[in-house]
């Protein structure tokens, strides 16, 4: 059955709030409606056509204060959604996760420099970006399609990682995932 929903930007404020709960994690009401925003209208949203440094250089370029926040803004979207949406396929790509967290919080500080009304939402994402990031990878997880694929992906990921939070997801997919004991040999 699929589920179909009215309120998108509703539906995208519960899965926000919900992956908020599970990381412990609160940000002013502002910046949750930003990224409520954020997600509802990911259909502008794609991982980035031109690299990131280049959309920086644009922003930098642009002689209209206007449109510099503006191509800042984007910047720091596009590498947020990217980071929290696709970060298996950064590695695939051979770009770092740490050069999209990078470059994103960069953009959003000159973005908030940039525009006195929002000023505190693009600081609150510049400077918890690694944070914002969780959040959006904890909504995708919540949101995506649970294939067979999707759960081996996750598997792989925990046992790269070690990660409870994993394991807990595992769990609720109908896996148990375990340590192999170093004194049992399997042959």
């Amino acid at each position: 059955m699929i589920e179909t929903h009215g309120d998108i930007r509703g539906w995208f404020h519960q899965k926000v709030r919900t992956a908020m709960s599970r990381l412990s994690l609160s940000v002013t009401a502002e910046t949750e409606h930003y990224l409520v925003d954020l997600l509802a209208e990911r259909q502008r949203l794609a991982t980035p056509d031109e690299p990131l440094v280049q959309q920086w250089a644009r922003a930098l370029e642009a002689d209209d204060p206007r449109e510099r926040l503006r191509r800042f803004r984007d910047t720091g979207d596009a590498a947020l959604y990217t980071c929290g949406f696709f970060a298996d396929h950064l590695e695939t790509r051979g770009v770092s996760e740490a050069y999209f967290i990078g470059m994103g919080g960069r953009a959003y500080r000159a973005a908030s420099t940039l525009c006195a009304r929002r000023a505190g939402v693009y600081d609150e994402l510049a400077s918890g970006f690694e944070r914002m990031v969780a959040l959006l990878d904890e909504v995708r997880e919540e949101t995506v399609l649970k294939t067979p694929q999707d759960i081996v992906r996750l598997y792989d990921k925990w046992r790269r990682t070690g990660s409870s939070k994993i394991a807990a997801r595992l769990h609720e997919a109908g896996v148990f995932p375990t340590v192999p004991r170093p004194d049992v040999v399997t042959h």
